[in-house]
């Protein structure tokens, strides 16, 4: 449906958030977006989505714009660190996770590639969320033009004294800090004043 919604002569600009879970596969060690109940042991293009398949689903449609935000992670640990796959270390997992953006996207990941994507309890989002939320609301306006820039944004959120990685080592003690691949100048939000 999403081609459906978008202007034919590209002028569309396209926002894609997704959060929930991630999972590599043990037979390929690629990315996957997996559905709740998804057994990460068995993951394959048969029951999840291939994040390589994502992304060149993305890069073919036509939009001006295009902005992808995912709060998950492929590590193979839950948001509370516990392991999701069965006589495995995730520590041996390695996930290919394609960063890969035509010149008009701009890809947002929530944690590295050996990283867990925690959830903030007191603030009921995952953690990511909660500081991209908040810097989508005017926090990341760094020099107070009323432009909200990509690299603006992963500036306020990937902050090490007031942002997703302090907090993830204050209440988890395990390192997060968000991704960005694409043109860093792209505006992602406009403030009205």
């Amino acid at each position: 449906m999403l081609p459906s919604y978008l202007k034919p002569d590209g002028s569309s600009d396209l926002f894609v958030y997704y959060t929930g879970h991630g999972a590599p596969s043990t037979a390929n060690y690629e990315a996957y977006l997996v559905p709740w109940d998804c057994d990460p042991n068995y993951v394959s293009s048969d029951n999840a989505y291939d994040m390589r398949q994502f992304y060149m689903d993305i890069e073919k449609l036509n939009a001006r714009h295009k902005i992808i935000v995912v709060d998950a992670c492929f590590s193979g640990h839950a948001g509370n660190g516990q392991t999701l796959i069965k006589y495995a270390s995730p520590a041996l997992l390695r996930v290919n996770n394609p960063l890969v953006a035509d010149s008009n996207t701009v890809i947002f990941q929530s944690s590295g590639p050996e990283q867990v994507s925690n959830w903030y309890d007191a603030k009921r989002h995952g953690m990511f969320t909660y500081f991209f939320l908040k810097g989508l609301q005017g926090a990341a306006d760094l020099n107070g033009d009323g432009k909200i820039t990509a690299d603006e944004l992963i500036k306020y959120v990937d902050n090490s004294n007031d942002g997703l990685p302090y907090f993830s080592n204050r209440l988890y003690q395990r390192p997060q800090e968000a991704q960005i691949e694409g043109n860093g100048q792209t505006i992602i939000e406009r403030i009205v004043k």
